[in-house]
């Protein structure tokens, strides 16, 4: 998993790029792991001010997560791709995001 959080004053350097675990998976249709995403998804939107984004379209809508701005899916309703570059994110990135996380988050600021 690719994790850009570093978007500030440009003195700080880069993470290090950690080992990707396992991504969380649930018995069934694979209704259940949409819904981890979901989950992960709002937890960002929340933690990171999101009705003060400067695009925010869609987040939280009852719509498929691949019409939520920003957000790209697999053909099973994945998430696969964050890109949230200059969207006005503030706080940090949630637990939740890590946990039950995309494939690839890129541009998250």
């Amino acid at each position: 998993m690719a994790l850009a959080t570093g978007c500030g004053d440009g003195d700080s350097p880069a993470a290090p790029p950690t080992p990707e675990p396992a991504r969380p998976t649930s018995a069934g249709s694979g209704q259940g792991t949409a819904d981890l995403d979901r989950a992960a998804l709002v937890a960002l939107y929340n933690a990171t001010n999101g009705p003060n984004w400067t695009n925010n379209d869609n987040w939280l809508a009852d719509v498929p997560l691949e019409e939520w701005y920003g957000v790209v899916t697999g053909s099973d309703g994945r998430v696969t791709r964050l890109s949230l570059w200059e969207n006005n994110l503030t706080g940090p990135i949630p637990p939740e995001l890590t946990t039950y996380y995309v494939t690839d988050i890129i541009t998250i600021c």
